[in-house]
């Protein structure tokens, strides 16, 4: 019965910031804006459609005798503005009190607490272990751009607090 009370709590702060946002008003904090945001950057993803937008341009006009034609030109901008778009759409990882939401796939995905097994921090890296199917999570300070060290950081005391496994390396 508490946790169907705080789902409801955490549905109507939800509706009434909403609201309060959409009227100019400054939102109420509750139990829905617990959650740490840690935004990252994918950036070989638009390097990679970039660079395949700029071989179809140089095959289209140096392989074929008629030059870029139309279809061409709307093939390379399509390439450009998939490439932009995944450029400014930033993966991110939100942590609550039980559970971790993170943009994997174009979908929002959920882990809980009770779906880890551990966690594992490294330099550079922050890996979230599940139990059973379904991927690990896996934040890079390479390839992701995550502040992995503020990362590890709200993850040990998320893990203290819902008696997960921490592997420090």
């Amino acid at each position: 019965m508490a946790r169907s009370f705080e789902r409801k709590v955490r549905k109507n702060t939800a509706h009434l910031n909403k609201s309060r946002k959409k009227q100019g008003i400054q939102t109420i904090s509750g139990a829905g804006s617990t959650m740490d945001i840690f935004r990252g950057r994918n950036i070989t993803v638009p390097i990679m459609l970039a660079g395949l937008s700029v071989l179809y341009m140089l095959m289209s006009y140096f392989l074929t005798k008629t030059g870029m034609r139309g279809m061409d030109w709307l093939v390379f901008g399509l390439y450009l503005m998939l490439a932009v778009i995944f450029f400014i759409r930033r993966p991110y990882l939100k942590v609550g009190k039980d559970t971790l939401y993170m943009l994997k796939g174009g979908r929002k995905r959920p882990m809980t607490a009770g779906d880890m097994k551990a966690i594992k921090i490294e330099k550079g890296y922050v890996t979230v272990e599940r139990k059973g199917k379904g991927g690990n999570f896996i934040f890079t300070k390479s390839l992701g751009r995550y502040d992995t060290d503020a990362i590890a950081e709200r993850l040990e005391k998320f893990a203290l607090s819902n008696q997960i496994q921490v592997d420090k390396k």
